[in-house]
């Protein structure tokens, strides 16, 4: 629901150039060997897809990272997307989040749930549940035209330009899941009635911002 992006563009590398990856994000790598790849999400995205071909990978983002925006899990979307496309492979949405949840979570062992990678995938306003036996239902949010334009205009986003390792905070958090089960189920049924009051035929600021 965001409206800063992270684009991932992607082509063939030809054999004019002497590497086989070029890879251009925040840091920029020269390598001819997957084990090289010192970018873990690229690496682990080109292993899973059993890519082969010389590859060049840029990316540009329209907000910082470590600012808490999920944008390591908009990145690991957008790149298998486009690797997806890459070999002429379609892929779902529900599919792409679940793939990207799976190599940041599984893989990488990161201690992140996997909601962000649903909000990427899908765009869009959404009500999603994640059940205990691993599967997620998405319901979009289908507001009116005005209700929409009342609550985007009600709405301001600033950056404060104070960044953070997401890891050691996730990982906190995971530690003290046991102790925080009161308010963790208090955020839960926050999330079903704020999707009622964004449904609501008479949509109000007051209610979403006061809960």
């Amino acid at each position: 629901s965001i409206n800063s992006y992270l684009y991932v563009t992607l082509k063939k590398q030809t054999e004019l150039f002497e590497e086989k990856y070029r890879l251009n994000y925040s840091e920029t790598e020269r390598v001819n060997n997957l084990e090289d790849i010192q970018n873990p999400i690229i690496k682990e995205c080109i292993r899973f897809l059993e890519i082969d071909d010389r590859l060049y990978i840029s990316t540009i983002s329209d907000s910082p990272g470590s600012t808490g925006l999920g944008s390591s899990s908009a990145f690991c979307v957008g790149l298998l997307n486009a690797l997806f496309k890459f070999k002429g492979e379609t892929i779902s949405a529900g599919s792409l989040a679940d793939l990207a949840a799976h190599i940041e979570c599984d893989i990488l062992k990161r201690p992140m749930g996997k909601q962000d990678h649903y909000a990427a995938a899908y765009g869009g306003i959404n009500y999603i549940r994640f059940y205990d036996d691993e599967t997620v239902t998405i319901r979009p949010i289908n507001m009116s035209s005005d209700s929409i334009t009342k609550f985007s205009d009600s709405i301001s986003m600033f950056y404060t330009g104070v960044t953070r390792a997401s890891e050691s905070i996730l990982k906190e958090q995971d530690d003290n899941n046991k102790s925080n089960v009161a308010v963790l189920t208090k955020m839960k049924n926050q999330a079903s009635e704020l999707s009622r009051i964004l449904l609501s035929d008479n949509f109000s600021v007051e209610k979403f911002g006061s809960l």
